[in-house]
């Protein structure tokens, strides 16, 4: 059977699962403070955030950050809090042709990437992460690294990552974790 995306995270929350590891312990921790940091730097008063999952992260990042209208969007609709004032939740597959993303002065997609189901779905996925930032994207994937760690989970992928023109990109390191990076994306030209 092929893997797929949706019913893969569907099936994993209907069983109790989680988000992942990168959404707990000291990696969620220190996810929060980069978030919330960026976030204040560059002024963001929104934030669209593919892949959001249980929505753990972003309740602590946006602790730090009182009046920014948040969108988590999520294939699984099985693990999506209910929305409140300032935090929407919208169940879709941000990395189908067919799904518009929110546009917003950040946009976050932390550990997704490498779930995708094919590298066109990936890139298409790339692409809609840049063009939906008014101002930047914190993106977090696999490095190189990755295929040094032998077999990855059947819901994890090494895709080669590639950004559009009209970006600057830096890449730094995720604490405790060698095989992926955080990318910050920020737009060469602010609209």
């Amino acid at each position: 059977m092929a893997y797929s995306e949706a019913e893969y995270w569907a099936e994993r929350y209907r069983r109790g699962g989680t988000s992942g590891a990168g959404s707990a312990g000291g990696e969620a921790a220190w996810k929060t403070g980069v978030v919330a940091d960026l976030a204040k730097k560059i002024g963001a008063k929104s934030i669209t955030d593919v892949g959001c999952g249980d929505g753990v992260v972003a309740a602590e990042f946006l602790r730090d950050l009182p009046g920014v209208d948040y969108v988590g969007v999520d294939i699984a609709a099985e693990c999506l809090p209910p929305s409140t004032a300032g935090r929407r939740y919208v169940v879709g597959d941000a990395a189908d042709a067919g799904f518009r993303l929110l546009p917003a002065d950040l946009v976050l997609c932390f550990d997704v990437l490498f779930h995708a189901s094919s590298q066109e779905r990936h890139d298409r996925l790339v692409q809609k992460l840049c063009t939906a930032a008014r101002i930047g994207a914190l993106v977090i994937t696999w490095n190189e690294g990755a295929l040094r760690l032998g077999r990855l989970a059947a819901h994890n992928r090494f895709w080669t990552l590639s950004w559009p023109s009209g970006v600057r990109v830096a890449g730094s390191d995720v604490p405790g974790c060698p095989a992926k990076t955080l990318y910050e994306v920020r737009l060469e030209v602010q609209p």
